[in-house]
């Protein structure tokens, strides 16, 4: 986070909401610390984990006056300002002007991008704003990443991760780029390609997480648990080979690890927040998109922040994650999941306490 006028406050706003975590605090004093801001759903990709060709339009974009509701209410406390949302933030025009807009606030910034376009000068603004960036790319073969990711152009992706990763070495920030790679039962049997892919783009980190699709689906690993012991073996020989680190941000499938679902409260309906195209308000960035709008707790275009941030719906969501955690309890089904699955992603850059899990 870069010195500015906000250090102060985003420091008091930082200690406030780790203080409200700990004491189990269900209305808050302290603002988000994490805001994630969904400037599009729109995409240049449809795959098929996703949507279909021209099943979201354009015009699901934010509109100029609801960021800048967004950014004066929110950006002031915020640390960390997540760009990016359903669909692909880096083709907008406004980009730009809208990481712009954020930085200005002192706030890091961080997006996830299929790269699978030219836009040098978004390339370099990135560079210059040191943005930590996750790049989706699901195979190192082009025929097999264009049917997994809806006719992305791995050239192109190489080009531009090569861009990055210098601008990014010169800089010093190589650990701000990395790989989401999403397991598939296409992709199972050459995930170890990636580690090359990743060592000849100079990218030390991979993430592998499972693909979200219902079980009957011919994308789904759930049935393909006796592959894994293989492919994660040979992945992580040659990613020692190469120098890469690989990581899950979650279980590849139910019960690979048993995490222990008593243990501390998810720190996200305490310190993020999310902020669909059209002004809708969630709690937690792994319910972006059309998956997640059951979740949403209220609607800037009606409520104010304050309201919706410390109203029933999210207290008694935050009482259910200091409490007994009933899947079943309104707004927590996807919760549940998570404490049996889900581990550290980036939630290591507000606590560096927290531990990815490596492969």
């Amino acid at each position: 986070m870069k010195d500015s006028p906000y250090r102060v406050q985003k420091d008091a706003n930082a200690a406030t909401a780790r203080a409200e975590y700990a004491a189990g605090s269900v209305r808050l004093r302290a603002r988000p610390r994490v805001v994630f801001v969904e400037l599009t759903r729109y995409c240049n990709l449809s795959c098929p984990m996703c949507r279909s060709a021209g099943s979201v339009s354009q015009s699901e974009t934010m509109s100029s006056e609801l960021f800048e509701l967004v950014a004066e209410e929110l950006f002031p406390c915020a640390e960390l300002v997540d760009l990016r949302g359903w669909g692909e933030s880096l083709i907008l025009p406004e980009f730009s002007e809208r990481m712009e807009r954020a930085l200005a606030y002192g706030c890091d910034i961080r997006l996830v991008t299929n790269l699978s376009f030219r836009r040098p000068a978004v390339l370099n603004a990135l560079i210059e704003a040191g943005a930590y960036v996750g790049v989706s790319v699901d195979a190192a073969d082009d025929e097999l990443l264009k049917d997994i990711r809806g006719g992305a152009n791995l050239a192109l992706i190489l080009d531009n991760l090569t861009v990055l990763a210098n601008g990014y070495k010169q800089r010093g920030f190589t650990d701000r780029l990395r790989l989401y790679v999403t397991c598939q039962r296409k992709n199972l049997n050459v995930l170890d390609e990636i580690v090359s892919l990743a060592e000849a783009a100079g990218i030390g980190d991979i993430f592998l997480a499972p693909v979200t699709v219902e079980p009957v689906s011919p994308l789904s690993i759930i049935g393909q648990e006796r592959s894994f012991p293989v492919v994660l073996e040979r992945l992580r020989v040659k990613a020692r080979h190469a120098g890469v680190r690989v990581f899950q941000t979650s279980n590849l499938w139910e019960g690979q690890f048993e995490l222990d679902a008593a243990g501390p409260a998810c720190i996200h309906p305490w310190m993020y927040c999310h902020v669909t195209y059209d002004g809708r308000v969630g709690f937690c960035d792994h319910l972006i998109g059309p998956h997640g709008d059951p979740f949403i707790l209220g609607h800037l275009q009606s409520d104010p922040f304050e309201k919706i941030w410390n109203g029933d719906a999210w207290v008694d969501l935050r009482r259910e994650h200091c409490g007994t955690r009933r899947s079943e309890a309104p707004l927590f089904s996807e919760c549940a999941w998570c404490y049996r699955n889900r581990f550290i992603d980036f939630e290591d850059l507000l606590e560096p306490k927290l531990v990815k899990v490596s492969v």
